[in-house]
């Protein structure tokens, strides 16, 4: 039996993402390079008599404490095995909320992880996919949480090898971006061709990739393009690119010290900005 824990639920980088198409339910097909860093949410979990879930957060954004994606995985696997214990959850958000780096999936492919083994719960494959399907598409590859090129609507999983180390500076520009909104907008854009990244380096991968909704969120923000082409401008960038439906944006370097002196010289230029310097987890 499990009583308490401690877990860290790392910040998810996507470094491409190609929207492949439109399926019949409403989800988006899609392609993308993802990978974690260290960033990460702080999550302390017990039993308690009833499900409770609590946030900690620096950020102006605030989750609800009965309708996030913790309460409804609890909700939708209690649905399924009545008998699973219910928890107190604490959550000190160190990851942006709503900034394209799937805070919110990391915390709840984590509480997964951790009622599987608690509860003695026997999921497959094909279990994830559709928690996936149900509470969030992100969560499989949380779950995951190793480097990975992703398909689907997020459920077809194929690993990724990192052979070189990268350090990344985030910038978020403190406001948030609904993912569905994005979504809907880049529906009436024309599609546009797609490079198949699978049999190619990394480094090779993230630098022919591109970000599909990268252009919708300019559109209606261009302070995202002022941060990605002042990221570009740094010493030494190897690539500037937001990241998922944004709006937070990534430089990334091949030299720690490199990374360093940007990361101090980007909230000189931002200092209303949250900005990060993070390593790679490969």
């Amino acid at each position: 039996m499990i009583s308490s824990r401690v877990f860290r639920a790392s910040a998810k980088i996507n470094f491409t993402l190609d929207i492949l198409g439109k399926r019949e339910d409403g989800y988006h097909q899609i392609r993308s390079l993802v990978a974690f860093v260290d960033l990460h949410d702080e999550m302390h979990i017990s039993r308690s008599d009833k499900l409770n879930v609590s946030f900690i957060s620096d950020f102006e954004e605030q989750i609800s404490q009965q309708n996030n994606s913790l309460t409804k995985l609890h909700q939708y696997l209690k649905s399924i095995y009545p008998k699973i214990y219910n928890y107190r959850i604490e959550i000190k958000k160190n990851i942006p909320i709503s900034a394209g780096l799937g805070g919110g999936s990391a915390d709840a492919a984590i509480f997964l992880k951790y009622l599987i083994e608690d509860n003695d719960l026997n999921l497959t494959q094909m279990d994830l996919q559709e928690i996936g399907f149900e509470i969030g598409a992100d969560i499989p590859v949380c779950f995951y949480n190793r480097p990975a090129l992703i398909n689907g609507i997020g459920e077809h999983i194929t690993e990724a090898k990192i052979n070189k180390k990268f350090y990344l500076v985030l910038v978020n520009p403190m406001f948030s971006i609904s993912t569905k909104y994005i979504y809907k907008k880049y529906d009436h854009r024309a599609s546009v061709n797609n490079i198949n990244p699978e049999n190619m380096a990394f480094e090779d991968m993230i630098k022919c990739g591109k970000n599909d909704l990268q252009d919708v969120v300019i559109s209606q923000s261009e302070d995202v393009k002022h941060i990605i082409d002042t990221i570009a401008q740094t010493n030494k960038c190897y690539l500037a690119r937001m990241t998922g439906s944004g709006p937070t944006c990534f430089g990334v370097y091949q030299d720690e010290d490199n990374a360093r002196i940007n990361e101090f010289e980007l909230k000189k230029k931002f200092p209303k900005y949250w900005i990060k310097m993070v390593n790679l987890i490969s």
